[in-house]
């Protein structure tokens, strides 16, 4: 027997008293509530609860006298089912199997804190049970844990979490000289785990119950000791190192900022990420046990408390904060009781937006039994959709034995919205019976699409309704505005009202907005917007000056810098004369300025007006006038032309005839130049004309500019244009004298002055037009360009040759011109001397023959070879090698004699020719027997045996 059973069960369920809590309106839905399938009274079903996707796991520590087990539930369509009964292999009573509870995955863990084991009496268990392949049915355990240092009364696994293959076991029993409590980390899986750290806090003693209660996330572990420092209470925050876990400190202590004894701060916690909230269901802002619950945030790496949170309709008795779990920006907090004549329990939400948290409500025990201990546990699924309360003392069904067994309850979570109203003005101040135009924008920045949003729009007195763009509702001064849905995390809609302002002053005008869901912070759903409505007052204009000359327009300033409004209103130009008193055009520049032209020759004074206006309705008139100056005009001056033949003087035409001038003034003569732009002479006549005296041989076109005056200042200028004409005599042609030259063979020569003996009859400058570039031979001819040519004979060649050339007196006429060389040879040559050459060869066999070896020049010239009989005498084929050399081919089967020729030549003019010649023979092949005249001695001698040894094959051969 376990003699201490309810001294433990005391230690962990806290007995606390209860007091009921009225109900209110919270977003979720009541979805279905959890019994056990073989449910028994007093079985504490629902003790704790853990939920992962669709499968929920509820506790039942009390089961069998305390033997303990827990129910596994999955989600099939819309509804939920038992699907398995866990329980100890090796349990018996008062073993409080289902004391604490995680699942994770496919792992479900349990705590049995008061189990025996190795460690003594009630030092505690962890069972780990792992989903079959075939799926979740009843089973004992997949792996037994123990505590890696077993003591007795150490509670191991009082308090359990599981992120993956990490699994935190609390065993808040230990007591002793160094600390209170210990956490141990396990990592693994299946029937594989290992021990990786221990956690502990030095300095606790006595009932701190450190690791009482604790919760993970994978990256934070959160363990309450409600009961220390007099039950003021600690949470022990720790963060995973880089490197993994490892014995270590805490990384934070968290602390109540008004803390109290018998507050119980720790009695549970939650963590999400940087948040954790914190239970403290004995504080008394409400009454005695009232409770709490604290928010603390991680910012720079420091925990720090963000908000307390307390029901608004707390009292004394509630134990709010006995439970608590988080997500996210959502946390529930259980407010249950164990007091034997406690009413219907319940549990709260609070939601965060941007920093603050907003009660949505408080949701009830569904049965609404007395006693049912609804809240004592309870659970939000990871998706913040799914929430699952555990109610311990509910009743199972109206059988007797089902009474007080326990049950679970599952809620639909419906994440709230977070409207926010702006309303703005399109004009302010608005004059008065003009519209104003309000738009109202409604932004839901919560996790939930709004539905039935409504914006309803007081308007204040002296404003009337006229329209708006969303079908909206008005009755009286109250407009109401159905915008449907707005979808969640930044979804918009807004509504144009327009209203016409019946009364001046200052008009206050609110709205707000609601929608069917609850919403998680009410301060900004509603909005006011000012607007200030006058009455208006009609502008001041001011006339205005602007002074110009005689026919020159001008561009007044702006017309509206000396006006004013009263009320402040920007003006404008609405209206302006588009003709002057004068008949002067006037052109508005929509910048308050005007374009002004006086009529064609008018000066004095003239006047135009023009209209400003407010914007409001307001206007007024006012004048512009004007001062036109009188002014000369100067003279207009024609350009005038003459005619005259070359080194012909003229005298023009009075070249004022065709100049004017616009005021009537008579026109005089003021300047002339007195040159021309080609160097002529100019002479003023004084009567209006010149005489013009162009340069001498000039022809073309001339010019000069002369300056008329109308003697009152006014000036312009003229030109005189020119033409001279030239007058050209008969051009008779140049002669051409013949001309010669000797040169020696291949020296080039330079005929200096080939017009030397060149003529022209009208003694015109003569020069060449063009040179043959090649003579009668081959030559080549190159013009210097200076009169003289250069001439170059082809190569070896001596005789006579001749090139022709153009002679050209620049005004058209030309002659021809022939230039006859002689080219000599040059003197003292010796002609070479060509010697006869001679070969053999073989029937159908080539020869090469060098010819040049026995040939000489007598002036030691070196010889070439400049021509050679392509074919012998016989037909050969003579192929010249071009070093001296041929190669002589003979006839195909000839044989005997045959010749060819060749010609050698010294460089210089002389040359010789000689003859080869050739012998063809037959060919020896030294085959057969040569007899010669036979001799009988000679083949008896061949015969005998030492000589026919000693002859070599090819002698015998040839005996």
């Amino acid at each position: 027997m376990k003699n201490q059973r309810h001294t433990h069960l005391i230690f962990f369920s806290l007995l606390l008293l209860f007091v009921g809590m009225a109900s209110a309106a919270v977003p979720v839905t009541s979805q279905q509530k959890l019994v056990a399938d073989d449910a028994f009274k007093d079985s504490a079903f629902g003790w704790r609860v853990a939920i992962n996707g669709d499968t929920a796991v509820v506790s039942a520590f009390a089961d069998y006298d305390g033997i303990g087990a827990a129910y596994v539930y999955e989600r099939s369509g819309s509804g939920w089912q038992q699907v398995a009964k866990l329980t100890a292999s090796d349990g018996v009573e008062q073993d409080a199997l289902g004391i604490s509870a995680a699942i994770s995955g496919d792992t479900i863990v349990l705590g049995a804190a008061l189990d025996d084991n190795d460690g003594g009496s009630d030092a505690g268990a962890v069972y780990v049970y792992v989903k079959p392949g075939s799926g979740w049915s009843s089973m004992t355990e997949s792996f037994k844990l123990t505590s890696p240092a077993p003591q007795a009364d150490r509670g191991f696994g009082g308090a359990v979490a599981l992120v993956g293959d990490l699994l935190v076991v609390g065993a808040p029993g230990k007591d002793d000289a160094l600390s209170s409590g210990d956490l141990f980390i396990f990592q693994g899986g299946g029937s594989s785990w290992s021990h990786k750290a221990t956690l502990n806090v030095s300095g606790l003693t006595g009932f701190d119950a450190f690791g009482s209660v604790i919760d993970f996330d994978g990256t934070t572990i959160v363990a309450g000791a409600f009961g220390q420092d007099g039950s003021r209470g600690a949470a022990y925050v720790y963060r995973r190192p880089s490197g993994g876990w490892r014995n270590m400190s805490p990384d934070a202590v968290l602390l109540a900022g008004d803390r109290a004894p018998d507050d119980y701060f720790g009695g549970t916690v939650a963590v999400a990420g940087d948040t954790i909230v914190v239970g403290a269901n004995g504080d008394d802002d409400n009454g005695d046990k009232s409770g709490s619950a604290y928010v603390f945030v991680r910012s720079g790496g420091n925990w720090e408390q963000q908000a307390k949170l307390t029901p608004a309709d707390g009292e004394a008795g509630d134990n709010f904060g006995y439970y608590v779990d988080l997500n996210a920006n959502t946390a529930i907090i259980g407010a249950s009781s164990f007091s034997e004549n406690a009413t219907a329990d319940s549990f709260y939400m609070f939601t965060r937006s941007n920093g603050s948290w907003v009660e949505q409500g408080e949701v009830s025990d569904p049965d609404n039994r007395d006693g049912s201990k609804f809240g004592s546990s309870l659970t939000i699924d990871g998706n913040g959709t799914t929430i699952l309360v555990g109610a311990p003392g509910a009743d199972a069904g109206s059988e007797r034995q089902q009474k007080s067994a326990g049950a679970a309850y599952l809620f639909e979570l419906e994440p709230p919205v977070d409207l926010a109203l702006v309303k703005q003005d399109d004009t302010d101040p608005v004059l008065l019976g003009n519209t104003v135009t309000y738009t109202l924008l409604v932004t839901n920045s919560g996790d939930s699409d709004a539905t039935a949003v409504t914006v309803t729009d007081t308007l204040p007195a002296g404003m009337s309704y006229i329209s708006d763009d969303a079908g909206c509702s008005h009755a009286a001064q109250v407009v109401e505005c159905n915008l449907g849905s707005i979808g969640a995390n930044g979804g918009t809609a807004s509504v144009s009202i327009t209203v016409r302002a019946d009364s001046a002053g200052s008009k206050i005008n609110t709205a707000t907005v609601s929608s069917a869901q609850s919403d998680v912070d009410n301060s900004n759903n509603s909005d006011s917007e000012t607007t200030m409505v006058r009455e208006n007052r009609p502008p001041q204009a001011m006339d205005d000056t602007v002074t110009t000359d005689e026919d020159t327009p001008v561009t007044t300033g702006n017309v509206l810098a000396n006006d004013s409004d009263p009320d402040g209103d920007t003006l404008s130009v609405s209206g302006v004369d588009s003709q002057s008193a004068q008949g002067g055009s006037v052109v508005d520049n929509g910048n308050g300025t005007f374009n002004y032209t006086p009529p064609a020759g008018f000066s004095g004074s003239d006047s135009f007006g023009y209209t400003v206006t407010d914007g409001n309705g307001g206007q007024d008139q006012a004048i512009v006038r004007v001062t036109v100056n009188a002014v000369n005009h100067p003279p207009v001056a024609m350009d005038d032309s003459v005619t005259t033949n070359e080194d012909t003087p003229v005298t023009t035409g009075n070249v004022l005839a065709n100049d004017s001038d616009p005021d009537g003034d008579t026109l005089s003569v003021s300047g002339v130049d007195s040159q021309s732009a080609q160097g002529g002479s100019v002479v003023d006549n004084g009567n209006g004309t010149f005489t013009y005296t162009p340069p001498a041989g000039f022809s073309g076109s001339d010019s000069f500019g002369y300056t008329v005056s109308d003697g009152n200042g006014g000036e312009a200028r003229g030109t005189v244009r020119v033409t001279v004409t030239k007058v050209v005599p008969v051009n008779n042609p140049p002669v051409a004298g013949p001309d010669s030259a000797t040169t020696s063979q291949d020296t080039a020569i330079t005929i200096d002055n080939l017009l030397a003996n060149d003529s022209d009859p009208d003694g015109d400058s003569l020069s060449i037009g063009s040179v043959d570039g090649q003579s009668a031979q081959g030559g080549s001819v190159a013009d210097n360009g200076d009169g003289s040519v250069t001439y170059t004979p082809p190569p070896g060649y001596v005789g006579s040759d001749s090139f022709g050339y153009v002679v050209v007196d620049g005004r058209g006429g030309q002659a021809q011109g022939v230039v006859s060389i002689t080219v000599e040879q040059p003197l003292g040559n010796t002609a070479p001397v060509a010697a006869n050459d001679s070969a053999q060869t073989e029937v159908d066999n080539p020869v090469t023959i060098d010819v040049l070896s026995n040939d000489s020049d007598a002036d030691g010239d070196p010889l070439s070879i400049i021509a050679a009989d392509i074919q012998s005498a016989n037909g050969g084929v003579v192929d010249n090698l071009g070093d001296g050399r041929f190669t002589y081919t003979p006839p195909a089967g000839f044989i005997g004699s045959d010749s060819f020729q060749y010609t050698i030549s010294d460089g210089n003019g002389g040359e010789d020719s000689a003859t080869v010649t050739i012998t063809v023979e037959e060919a020896d092949n030294g085959d057969g027997l040569w007899l010669g005249s036979f001799d009988p001695w000679m083949l008896l001698l061949m015969l005998l045996p030492f000589g026919y040894r000693h002859l070599s094959s090819r002698e015998r051969c040839k005996a």
